[in-house]
C-alpha cells in the first residue's frame, strides 16, 4: 500500500458507511409514488390528478 491508495481506501469505508445508513432509514418515497410493473422500456406517459397544487407556499410566494 503507498499513499496514494489512502483515498481510495477511504472512499470505498465512506460509501459502505453510507449505503448502510440509508438502508437502515424507512423507505418514505412509497408513500408518494406507484410502482407499476411494466413488460419492456418503450416510453409510458401516465395522467394523474393529485393535490400537490394545494401545498402551502412559502414566505416567497412559491
Amino acid at each position: 500500500m503507498a499513499t496514494s491508495d489512502f483515498p481510495i481506501a477511504l472512499g470505498e469505508a465512506a460509501g459502505r458507511s453510507l449505503r448502510a445508513a440509508y438502508a437502515l432509514q424507512p423507505q418514505t418515497w412509497r408513500k408518494l409514488v406507484n410502482i407499476v410493473p411494466l413488460s419492456d422500456f418503450r416510453p409510458v406517459k401516465r395522467v394523474q390528478i393529485s393535490e400537490f397544487d394545494l401545498l402551502k407556499k412559502d414566505r416567497r410566494g412559491r
